[in-house]
């Protein structure tokens, strides 16, 4: 374990004394002095002189105060959206975003390794596209707040079973989200891990469909099962991962309880085109009576009556990749399509849709971009021979970005 001396590379110093020394100096430059006219000086009262030092072991980003062994962060990002999109029976095609994410990260090293304390909190204002009255709306929230030790991650973080392979601005359908959870990850040599997690799973609930209505969801008696297994390689991360849920009625004589599973294969990569810099994002997901899972979280999980629940099937999957022109810019593209298959019995036909969505952008600074993207969404939704049910149409947005 580093000594608290060793933790920091750089010193900045407040020197009272060596300010002090060269106004002394520059008033006897600045006149002849006699011995008879020197007075002995009373002495100075000095405040402690205080220590700001930059981490070596997590990066520049971190300070380190006074030679303690826990280095901080307090960072974040802005980000301003401006929307259009075709016209809809919504009213407005426009969608003015803010977006202000502040951050604390404390980490101190360990014998049993970092531990961690992170804390973000995310404030969004946006006009209120699809009406034509009211002004803009603003609300905060925690966005990401866990304690990582020893392996253990407690709180609210990114879901074991997800990983962000998505370039461009608009989000996407494959799942990717923050979640309450307790996770346990085991390390192995060079770069593989086993991990496993319980978490929250309302999050993650779609519709039961019953015959005539639908059915609302019970109390849960138990958490979303996640595990996975992977590895941190140069270059790459890889990663396999599944999920089992608990699927139950409010009402039990629909059916008592059963279970939906998900699983998902991720990878993100670093390629040698763009001077090293470009990246790939590919994921494909599957699954039954976890539709939120697949990436359709406003669909429905399943259909419930007369004792029996059949979960709807699906998959989606994506691609994503980043190029750099230049220094300055770069380009993402991504394509991504799902479907799924719901029950005969709910009547409501299968769901497929097809994404892509491409971007120009001008980055002349680590952390800050402006950038111009569009995407077109074709999404047929309901029985065969209702084309009207689908939907289809262009978007596009510009976006300014800072980190700090």
């Amino acid at each position: 374990m580093r000594s608290p001396e060793n933790i920091g590379s750089g010193a900045s110093v407040v020197m009272d004394r060596r300010l002090f020394g060269v106004i002394v100096l520059l008033s006897a430059a600045s006149q002849p002095a006699r011995a008879a006219d020197v007075q002995p000086a009373a002495p100075l009262a000095v405040e402690p002189t205080r220590y700001v030092r930059t981490c070596e072991l997590y990066g520049n980003r971190y300070i380190n105060i006074d030679g303690g062994n826990t280095c901080i962060r307090i960072g974040g990002y802005v980000r301003a959206d401006y929307m259009v999109a075709e016209p809809d029976l919504r009213g407005s095609t426009y969608d003015f975003q803010s977006r202000a994410v502040m951050l604390y990260d404390a980490r101190t090293a360990t014998e049993l390794g970092t531990l961690q304390t992170y804390a973000s909190i995310r404030v969004d204002t946006a006009t209120l596209r699809g009406t034509d009255s009211g002004g803009p709306e603003s609300r905060a929230r925690l966005d990401r707040g866990y304690i990582n030790y020893a392996g253990w991650t407690f709180g609210l973080t990114k879901s074991l079973f997800d990983l962000d392979v998505n370039y461009n601005f608009f989000g996407s359908r494959a799942a990717d989200r923050n979640t309450l959870l307790m996770t346990y990850t085991y390390f192995l040599p060079n770069g593989f891990f086993i991990a496993g997690s319980i978490e929250d799973g309302t999050g993650r609930r779609g519709d039961l469909q019953g015959r005539r209505r639908k059915h609302e969801y019970g109390g849960g008696r138990m958490p979303d099962l996640v595990a996975a297994v992977g590895q941190d390689g140069p270059g790459y991360f890889a990663k396999l991962s599944g999920a089992v849920r608990e699927v139950r009625p409010r009402n039990p004589n629909k059916f008592d309880t059963e279970y939906g599973f998900a699983a998902r294969a991720s990878l993100t990569a670093e390629l040698p085109s763009g001077g090293g810099r470009d990246r790939l994002g590919l994921a494909a997901v599957v699954g039954t009576g976890a539709a939120s899972y697949i990436g359709f979280d406003d669909d429905i999980d399943g259909f419930a009556a007369s004792n029996r629940f059949d979960g709807s099937t699906g998959y989606s999957g994506i691609a994503s990749l980043q190029h750099w022109w230049d220094e300055t810019w770069w380009s993402a593209a991504t394509v991504a399509a799902g479907q799924l298959n719901r029950s005969d019995r709910a009547g409501q036909g299968d769901r497929t849709y097809v994404e892509t969505a491409a971007n120009l952008v001008w980055q002349p600074y680590d952390g800050f971009y402006v950038g111009a993207e569009a995407k077109y969404v074709w999404d047929k939704n309901g029985p065969p021979g209702q084309s009207d049910f689908g939907d289809e149409g262009w978007s596009g947005l510009v976006r300014a970005y800072r980190s700090f």
